[in-house]
């Protein structure tokens, strides 16, 4: 049995719910699983780091639109506030949220 074999979705959820390196370690040790404590050290962290998203990864996973929502004038920021209906396209309506400034996209 090769060891793709023995690593299973199941393992993989047990392994990420390890609390140190060690049990890490110890749980690949008990399902015969080689692995360097180089390489283990690497998965705890993987797996136990939070990391911040920038406002671009957020609005990649928010489905943003890549709007700029701070205010031209003032600096704040810009609230949707309707759609203006024109004659070719429909306009959207910010309007900031510190000095009302409106701006249109």
């Amino acid at each position: 049995m090769n060891m793709e074999n023995k690593i299973t979705n199941e393992l993989i959820e047990q392994a990420k719910k390890a609390e140190s390196v060690e049990a890490l370690l110890a749980l690949a040790k008990e399902n015969d699983i080689s692995m360097t404590e180089e390489t283990v050290e690497k998965l705890f962290t993987e797996w136990h780091t939070t990391k911040e998203l920038s406002d671009d990864e957020l609005d990649s996973v928010a489905g943003g639109c890549g709007f700029d929502d701070t205010c031209p004038k003032c600096g704040g920021t810009l609230e949707f506030d309707h759609v203006r209906y024109g004659f070719a396209d429909d306009v959207m309506v910010y309007k900031c949220n510190r000095c009302r400034y409106t701006v249109t996209d």
